[in-house]
């Protein structure tokens, strides 16, 4: 195996290690993104369900 060789796959193999770094960083922000959100729905939710219950209430 001669040096050029060696170089292409090493360079090959830090690339994709940063497309995967990359991939999965993008990946754990969108899935925090999915959970803030969530949360923030379901906090709305339950303060129309405890404003709704109020009226009802009166």
């Amino acid at each position: 195996m001669d040096a050029r060789q060696l170089l292409h796959g090493q360079v090959f193999y830090d690339f994709g290690w940063i497309a995967f770094q990359l991939g999965f960083t993008v990946a754990q922000g969108f899935a925090i993104y999915l959970v803030l959100r969530c949360k923030k729905y379901l906090n709305a939710k339950e303060h129309w369900k405890k404003i709704s219950n109020q009226v009802n209430i009166c």
